[in-house]
């Protein structure tokens, strides 16, 4: 049956205002509510309710609009009487449209199954069209309508409660236990040298072979397998996104767990370090004199680093006519590699003429600056390598006794966690340079203490002993021991984990401290900036040859103002203090770094 709605204008200029008040009186104080209602069995709901079996037992509902006849016309409307006291769908909504819209779900089925039983008995309304006009009425989908029916009719008068967003939801990448792990995995295999870098197809093979089975066995429901699509959505959830190869900061690695405990320890290091010393210079370009008196200590933080420059290594930009394209050299050309010193006293480490002078009657090879020179490769002087390093650090030493006397300054050490930093002598406790049996190709290390007593680490016959054997005579059980068990176990022992690297011992020896900066942490390191701010100068004098690298080398870094350097140190101070406000390197920490509140306190 077809409802015109052409009679909507004249029953609404006819209805009665006693009525459109009843109505609102009745639905606003929730009578509708109070109706008794009657479920009937599964025989008594297959017949149709317009024989006299209803769902639903209500008082008439004796303002409800009735549904019109296709055939009927405003004349016949005007002529009758009954609808004379009725009002039109659209009335009544107008009357209870945001009562419904703040009633509760439950509440809002209760009343629609009212109203589509009194459409069905009142009017003799087909079931169909029952549930389009009470969807209608109520702005909700037929379908709704007859879903919520038949829901009403299996459930003895009651409504199945609505779980939408009510159910535990297990997600993979949020269960701690299964991220570290896929984080573990995708950081070792994102990009590896020699190796094609990491594609979502390659992560999501893993996934399906490696990480959902042990998934399942606490989660039976989770699928045996994921889409490519989610595990790109996995890979977005722990922060990977795909991205070309860009020059910034390193930070693979940078919250690693053996990282971040590591940077506690040196950031309590230095914090204690600090409040035992003078306050560090100003950032001036005047050369501090040091207090005389009772007055604490100057800290001297020197710190170390490397790095290459390139003949060819230009601005890497320039204004340029469109049709008229210049042609530059391919490839980066010869280089040089630079090693210095630099500490916020006085800048790259260097003496004055009247210091060398003076250092000179105490040590006659003395040299004047920190700094080293090497025109690297197979045709030059060869590559950086330990012991070239510790050869630098031998003469530095030389110089920092004359530059700061012991009775006005601490000098602090301070390095990176390069492979020629932190090399061990031949002969040091090095399980890595150990083999399982004794003999073999393994070094001669030397002797060690183990609860009291020394531990000889070679054979009466001079064949240096395995890592069986010395496990042995420590009293450790190896049986079914295999290799990398034997050497975490020696690993874990104090005389192993704590033996010196070669600079620590050259400088224990001449009663200085040295520290090794956290890895991966190089804004943590004031030369990193020294360099950019030198290179900078020699691309922008870059006339593409090795002669004009070697002139402008030189004069690039001793050009640098000592008020640029002191603040590259404040920089790094600012770092130290985010660290420690528990910051991690982003966005959150640089937006904090530059809006310090002054040059030793970060903006909270």
């Amino acid at each position: 049956m077809h409802m015109s709605r052409k009679r909507k204008v004249s029953l609404r200029e006819r209805a009665s205002e006693m009525n459109k008040l009843k109505v609102e009186k009745r639905l606003r104080s929730g009578e509708v509510f109070r109706e008794e209602v009657r479920v009937g069995t599964s025989e008594e709901m297959s017949e149709d309710t317009r024989e006299g079996t209803s769902a639903v037992d209500t008082v008439p509902f004796e303002d409800l609009p009735a549904p019109l006849e296709e055939n009927s016309s405003d004349e016949e409307a005007n002529e009758g009487e009954d609808y004379e006291g009725s009002i039109a769908e659209d009335e009544i909504h107008a009357i209870f449209e945001d009562w419904v819209s703040d009633m509760k779900r439950t509440d809002k089925q209760k009343v629609t199954m009212i109203v589509y039983d009194n459409y069905i008995q009142r009017f003799g309304l087909t079931k169909t069209e029952a549930a389009k006009e009470t969807g209608l009425l109520f702005r909700v989908n037929e379908k709704t309508i007859r879903r919520w029916r038949k829901d009403f009719l299996s459930n003895s008068g009651e409504f199945t409660e609505d779980s939408r967003g009510r159910h535990n939801r297990y997600h993979v990448m949020m269960d701690e236990q299964y991220r570290d792990l896929t984080l573990e995995w995708v950081r070792g295999h994102a990009s590896v040298k020699g190796m094609p870098n990491m594609t979502a197809r390659d992560f999501c093979n893993w996934a399906n072979g490696t990480l959902l089975p042990l998934v399942r066995e606490h989660h039976p429901s989770i699928p045996a397998n994921v889409s490519l699509s989610t595990a790109c959505r996995w890979l977005h959830k722990l922060g990977f996104q795909p991205s070309s190869t860009k020059k910034g900061v390193y930070i693979d690695g940078h919250e690693r767990k053996d990282v971040v405990e590591y940077r506690t320890l040196y950031l309590r290091r230095l914090e204690i370090l600090s409040s035992t010393h003078a306050p560090p210079p100003l950032c001036t370009d005047e050369v501090s004199e040091p207090f005389i008196g009772p007055q604490r200590k100057h800290l001297v933080l020197l710190f170390h680093d490397e790095s290459t420059y390139h003949s060819n290594e230009d601005q890497g930009w320039m204004w340029a006519e469109k049709e008229n394209q210049l042609i530059r050299p391919k490839g980066q050309g010869r280089g040089i590699m630079v090693s210095d010193f630099v500490d916020e006293f006085n800048g790259l480490l260097r003496l004055t003429m009247e210091e060398f002078e003076r250092g000179k009657l105490e040590y006659p090879d003395l040299k004047q600056t920190a700094r080293v020179l090497l025109k690297y490769g197979a045709e030059g002087e060869g590559y950086w390598n330990s012991d070239k390093f510790i050869a630098q650090v031998e003469h530095v030493i030389k110089i920092v006794k004359v530059k700061y006397p012991r009775e006005l300054y601490d000098v602090i050490w301070l390095f990176d966690h390069s492979s020629g930093h932190t090399a061990f002598a031949d002969d040091a406790l090095n399980v890595n340079r150990m083999n399982v049996r004794s003999g073999g190709a393994q070094p001669k290390m030397r002797d060690t203490m183990w609860r009291g007593r020394v531990q000889k680490m070679v054979l009466p016959d001079g064949t240096p002993k395995g890592m069986k054997k010395v496990l042995i005579e420590r009293g450790i059980n190896v049986t079914k021991m295999i290799a990398e068990q034997m050497r975490n176990e020696l690993q874990k022992m104090p005389d192993f984990k704590y033996e010196k690297t070669r600079v620590e011992t050259l400088l224990h020896s001449n009663n200085f401290k040295g520290y090794f900066i956290p890895k991966f942490h190089c804004e943590l390191n004031p030369i990193e900036r020294v360099w950019g701010q030198s290179k900078k100068f020699t691309r922008a004098h870059c006339d593409y040859s090795f002669k004009g690298l070697e002139n402008t080398l030189d004069e690039s870094l001793d050009t640098i103002p000592l008020n640029t350097i002191r603040r590259f140190f404040r920089k790094m101070r600012d770092y130290l203090a985010a660290y420690r406000e528990g910051l991690t390197l982003g966005p959150q920490m640089e937006a904090a770094i530059k809006q310090y509140k002054s040059h030793r306190k970060v903006r909270e």
